[in-house]
């Protein structure tokens, strides 16, 4: 089995190449205060945990609720008039309202 191993290992060097890789020093200060204080750690993954599944449950509630009807307001004149006709009799203005339904989940 370590044969086996070594050779796979001989040939994905032949292939890829020798990967060589180091942390970055954020990721060791993580590290470090994990080992230093494990429970403080945990508590703190926990609450991102937590404040994590709240954001997609919230996210996930808000898209489930029905959105709200749309109401348009169309108005219309038959004809505009200029201002300089004195005593002129008012305009007939038409109001229509549309009220489209959205739907649900969108």
């Amino acid at each position: 089995m370590k044969r086996l191993s070594e050779f796979l290992l001989s040939v994905s060097h032949s292939v890829f190449g020798r990967i060589s890789w180091q942390a970055p020093p954020w990721a060791l200060s993580i590290r470090r205060f994990r080992q230093n204080r494990s429970r403080s750690f945990d508590v703190i993954l926990l609450l991102i945990l937590c404040l994590a599944l709240a954001g997609i449950g919230t996210y996930r509630y808000i898209k489930s609720r029905p959105l709200p009807d749309l109401v348009i307001l169309q108005a219309a004149l038959n004809e505009i008039k200029s201002p300089s006709e004195e005593k002129a009799p008012p305009e007939s203005l038409y109001i229509s309202f549309l009220r489209e339904s959205r739907g649900g989940n969108n």
